[in-house]
């Protein structure tokens, strides 16, 4: 009977996100992640993450001659991090190198553009600062604020945070996000991976890459909602995967829902999921009706900003444990999730 449960429950649930899937949904996807699969075959033709090869230090030191390449930090399918010494400025920086194959693709040109105007207008301790950027040899670039330590999806591997690591975290998230919203723009692919923990306790925002302007008449209106879907399935609100949605602000909330749950869990909110604290034994259950209310399926049922985010754990945490009315209470809200 177990193993029949079992497979009842994988079988209702997306085998990419794990969110639940609608009857007769072809190859066990969602809408959302089939729509993803169908983004990657379409783009295989001009940059398959197999066809990259970041550039030797050699061919870096070429590429830029006032730096001094110390070594690549990371690469994937679309481009690769060095870590480098800029002599004129006595400074460590990090290189984004773009993989040729898309410098030379108007779309994805506009796309690089857009993420270093974004960048440009943001200015906060909580986000990964922009130095300059640019094309060299065909090969788009920016030059950024090195971070000295870890991206949070590599703590999670080592299990769920303790609750005072897991606040300080989501506060300091929470703060550069208020930053960005305040200034209109919308992260979009807010995930462990895009949040980096500095070896001093710094945490900062990454990858501005899909970050929307929601001014009306921002002047890459058209382009970010034709990409609308994209972003991380497992992080994304549920109204990113509809293209024709108006994404705002409150689509980073769910995701930093997200990233709460898994960083008290050790474990993602996929379909029918338990409150945190059921998850976790020594959790505060009051924390459930915090990262709930940021999961809701329906934005305007969300928190209004952030900032409230950042509050409602504060005050989660400082009060007892909830009245056994109080807790169905906080449990009704799983109904709207």
């Amino acid at each position: 009977m177990a193993n029949e449960s079992t497979s009842a429950v994988a079988a209702s649930v997306c085998l990419a996100c794990g969110r639940a899937l609608p009857r007769n949904a072809p190859a066990g996807l969602c809408p959302a992640c089939l729509m993803q699969e169908g983004v990657k075959l379409v783009t295989s033709t001009r940059a398959r993450p197999g066809d990259f090869v970041p550039p030797t230090a050699e061919e870096m030191t070429l590429l830029f001659p006032d730096f001094e390449i110390l070594a690549l930090i990371g690469q994937g399918g679309m481009g690769a991090v060095y870590q480098a010494v800029q002599p004129e400025l006595d400074r460590i920086v990090a290189i984004k190198v773009l993989a040729s194959a898309t410098a030379s693709d108007p779309e994805f040109t506009e796309r690089f553009r857009r993420e270093a105007a974004t960048l440009a207008r943001l200015d906060h301790p909580g986000i990964v600062k922009l130095f300059d950027y640019g094309q060299r040899e065909g090969f788009a670039y920016f030059v950024m604020e090195f971070v000295d330590g870890m991206d949070l999806s590599q703590r999670i591997a080592n299990g769920p945070l303790p609750l005072n690591e897991a606040f300080a975290i989501a506060s300091q998230l929470c703060d550069a996000l208020q930053h960005s919203h305040e200034r209109s723009v919308v992260h979009r692919d807010i995930k462990p991976g895009n949040v980096l923990l500095a070896a001093d306790g710094g945490v900062k925002i990454a990858d501005f890459g899909l970050a929307r302007l929601v001014e009306p008449d921002a002047a890459d209106h058209r382009l970010t909602r034709t990409r609308a879907t994209l972003g991380t399935p497992r992080y994304m609100a549920p109204e990113q995967m509809t293209p024709a949605s108006d994404i705002d602000h409150r689509a980073d909330i769910y995701s930093v829902g997200v990233v709460l749950y898994e960083m008290l869990t050790g474990a993602l909110p996929a379909g029918h999921f338990d409150p945190p604290s059921e998850k976790a034994a020594l959790l505060n259950p009051r924390i459930d009706e915090v990262v709930l209310r940021a999961l809701n399926a329906e934005p305007a049922r969300r928190f209004a900003t952030v900032a409230e985010v950042k509050n409602g754990l504060r005050e989660a945490i400082e009060k007892p444990a909830p009245t056994r009315q109080e807790r169905a209470r906080t449990l009704a809200f799983r109904a709207f999730v």
